[in-house]
């Protein structure tokens, strides 16, 4: 598709960032999941469905990043399914989720030993974890706001880079 209006390239150029960040932040999760994965010693069942799990969302989180590069349109969905699971963070009864590629702001809730509200700025690229029957008294809920803001960048700028095209059309 010809790139005709100013205003629709400088939209897609922020798509393009968010591309950019997605393929980053991928590759770097699969590249510290990796050290991390061959560090442990020990391969059950478990452990090696975890690490096709997390290399999944990983390889799915560079495959987005390049589709939104390239502004494949219906592929823009892509993106905002690795963004939604992004977004909650829980740990109760022995089961616990965690998955995050890039960074990452979360508030919450930690009952663990008492009711604590708490504010977390992520640094790390990457931070991924799957309990299920640990014993742990852990529990928590959270909520990571940087994909909610992501998924809101997408979504108004899909809006107006479709509005402007069939503006140009119908002119």
């Amino acid at each position: 598709m010809k790139w005709e209006n100013k205003n629709i390239r400088k939209k897609r150029k922020f798509l393009e960032i968010i591309g950019i960040y997605e393929i980053i932040s991928g590759s770097i999760g699969i590249g510290f999941f990796l050290y991390g994965a061959f560090t442990i010693g020990s391969f059950s069942f478990f452990n090696i469905l975890l690490i096709l799990i997390f290399l999944g969302f990983y390889s799915m989180t560079i495959y987005a990043g390049i589709k939104l590069f390239k502004y494949h349109e219906k592929m823009i969905t892509y993106s905002k399914i690795v963004q939604y699971i992004q977004i909650p963070s829980i740990a109760v009864l022995g089961f616990a989720f965690t998955m995050f590629a890039g960074f990452s702001f979360i508030i919450g809730i930690d009952y663990t030993n008492e009711l604590l509200f708490k504010f977390n700025l992520g640094l790390l690229p990457s931070n991924s974890e799957i309990r299920i029957n640990r014993h742990s008294s852990e529990i928590f809920g959270y909520i990571n706001l940087i994909p909610v803001f992501i998924i809101y960048l997408i979504d108004s700028l899909e809006f107006r880079i479709k509005n402007e095209t069939k503006e140009l059309k119908i002119e």
